[in-house]
């Protein structure tokens, strides 16, 4: 080990950052003299060689993200769960409340689909002992933009599905394993650059072996697709594992995500391309229509059976948009247990997400962008 070197950040060196200092960069190169301080160079010429050298250290371990030029924005970006704890069971997929609040003295104007857009946000995981991985999500979308005026005090929120992204087919889902894990993320808001406390949760080991056995066909990329987009028509070995998880494990966590799934994939009329020539020339479209009645008992599954494990596992705004996507495949009569299950979810927080358009689903295609 090496001494550690203290944190200088007015320090006149080519370490830090001439914005950084008090009086940004005229106060900086007024007295910079373009060289190392004497307790940098003393660690440059003596500390051993694999400190010293450059990219050695994997990002995201004891460095990663800076405050740039938004040190003193007027935002602040949180990352919570939506439960008293930081656990998530075996299977369960990580789905992470982000929010942007305006702590300054002043109204602020920012995109109403800022944070469901996912183009702006970068996520980064990193399990304990392992290399950080950055989020990449299966879609980020492109709007026509909304504005949405923020009084001081005032969020904008949004659920994250952090489970797994277009990586998972090469190197697996990026919260599956047991043990703890770090994330954290910055959104870019302009030139502003927001970056949030990191959050620490850990996910739990298997309850039982057949959690163990069925992970190997549950955490692989065609399911993580499903999940993120809210179903598919076309990905049939991952609603098959989706089903067998509702039979075999029922009372987990990963339950409720399957069956909002698989109601959110029955509860649309859809089309599918067939291709059978080799040039790729599509030669029918097979037409599929909803089914009402399946969807429903999927959602009644979800969400009825255990409201409090939904709304916690689900998010805020996920719960809330599967629970009024739900109200509207009900007739008028049944609709005071999905009115109850709105309420709840209004008391399970102060400042309820607004009604948004969710991830574009269900997915029509095997590949998606």
């Amino acid at each position: 080990p090496w001494i550690p070197l203290a944190n200088q950040p007015e320090a006149r060196s080519f370490m830090n950052y001439p914005d950084g200092v008090m009086g940004g960069q005229k106060s900086f190169f007024g007295s910079f003299e373009f060289r190392f301080t004497d307790p940098e160079l003393l660690f440059l010429r003596h500390a051993p060689e694999r400190f010293v050298q450059m990219g050695n250290a994997d990002w995201f371990d004891h460095h990663g993200f800076g405050q740039g030029d938004g040190s003193d924005t007027a935002f602040r970006l949180d990352l919570q769960l939506n439960r008293a704890g930081r656990s998530l069971q075996f299977l369960e997929p990580a789905m992470v409340d982000v929010t942007l609040t305006n702590v300054s003295g002043e109204p602020k104007i920012v995109g109403e689909h800022l944070l469901s857009d996912l183009a702006e946000l970068t996520v980064v995981v990193k399990r304990d002992g392992h290399p950080a991985r950055q989020y990449r999500p299966y879609a980020t979308y492109l709007r026509k933009r909304g504005l949405r005026v923020l009084q001081p005090g005032d969020s904008l929120s949004d659920t994250v599905f952090l489970g797994a992204d277009r990586s998972a087919a090469r190197d697996g889902w990026l919260l599956a394993e047991p043990g703890r894990y770090t994330i954290q993320a910055r959104l870019e808001l302009g030139d502003i650059e927001i970056v949030s406390a990191p959050l620490e949760i850990r996910i739990d080991c298997p309850a039982s072996r057949d959690e163990e056995r069925f992970a190997q066909d549950y955490l692989c990329d065609e399911v993580g697709r499903v999940l993120f987009f809210d179903g598919s028509s076309v990905l049939d070995s991952a609603n098959n594992a989706l089903r067998e998880l509702l039979v075999k494990l029922p009372d987990t966590n990963a339950s409720i995500h399957g069956a909002i799934a698989l109601a959110r994939g029955a509860s649309n009329d859809g089309r599918t391309m067939t291709f059978e020539s080799k040039d790729g020339e599509p030669v029918k479209f097979t037409r599929r229509k909803a089914q009402g009645d399946e969807a429903r008992r999927y959602y009644k599954m979800a969400l009825e059976a255990r409201p409090d494990l939904a709304a916690q596992s689900l998010g805020r705004a996920d719960f809330r948009f599967s629970v009024e996507h739900y109200e509207g495949l009900l007739p008028e009569p049944e609709r005071k247990t999905t009115k109850a299950l709105i309420a709840r979810a209004d008391q399970r927080s102060e400042s309820t997400p607004p009604r948004r358009p969710r991830r574009q689903g269900p997915l029509a295609a095997a590949t998606a962008p």
